[in-house]
């Protein structure tokens, strides 16, 4: 779902002193995938900003008895990001966290999950700049550990948010192939060249968080209609272009 732009400006207007909730609005002003955020002014997105809470739940991280569970932990944090995490999930994180509580484990996991999303609201962030977004106060190699963490996963975690949010069918793959027709009802569609054109499509979502499912798209398309299709296609292409200059 994508707002136009005099729409989410005016949004973000409004959204300076009341908050906004549902989905996060982004700076081009699409709705990215389903949480809160307080909308102070454009470019700037404060419900995900660093809080005393936070430093406290993301120092129980230093009670996990390895890295590879801090990761599992990461992990987990941003697989339940929409629904929370199950019963057995709890407490399989409370286990990682060195036993503690059904709260403890929540507020951890909360905090984990606004410090991945804070990072990859960004267009582009490095290291450092991961490093930056975290609590003030937070252990110094704890908050190395989360950064490496962070760094690792942001690239795949950043596609599925693309992913996830509500927007319009999208082509995922296309295949294509010429063939000579040898056999027909009409003696002049003989020998005729044709391209078969396969389009692999993601259907529309109809909640945030879900994947719409897969359609296959069979056409078959003669050397005029496929002239007419890629002239419209090149039209498009100029007019993107136009747009993003």
């Amino acid at each position: 779902l994508t707002l136009p732009q005099n729409r989410a400006q005016d949004l973000l207007r409004r959204g300076r002193d009341r908050r906004i909730v549902g989905e996060e609005l982004t700076q081009s002003g699409s709705y990215l995938c389903k949480e809160k955020w307080i909308a102070k002014k454009p470019g700037e997105m404060a419900a995900f900003e660093p809080k005393e809470a936070d430093r406290e739940a993301l120092s129980l991280l230093l009670s996990a008895p390895n890295k590879p569970a801090v990761n599992d932990l990461f992990e987990m944090a941003f697989s339940t990001r929409f629904d929370g995490p199950s019963a057995p999930q709890i407490e399989t994180a409370a286990e990682l966290l060195g036993g503690a509580t059904a709260a403890q484990t929540k507020a951890a996991l909360n905090s984990i999950k606004r410090t991945i999303l804070r990072c990859a609201y960004p267009a582009s962030i490095d290291p450092p700049g991961v490093f930056k977004l975290l609590p003030e106060g937070l252990d110094e190699k704890l908050g190395k550990l989360v950064t490496q963490i962070i760094c690792h996963h942001l690239p795949a975690w950043k596609e599925a948010l693309v992913a996830s949010q509500v927007s319009g069918p999208r082509l995922l793959d296309m295949d294509w192939r010429v063939d000579i027709k040898t056999s027909s009802d009409s003696l002049a569609r003989m020998a005729v060249p044709t391209c078969l054109l396969q389009l692999q499509v993601q259907e529309m979502p109809t909640r945030v968080g879900e994947m719409g499912g897969v359609d296959t798209i069979s056409l078959e398309l003669n050397k005029e209609s496929l002239a007419a299709m890629l002239e419209g296609l090149d039209k498009i292409r100029a007019q993107l272009s136009d747009v993003a200059q």
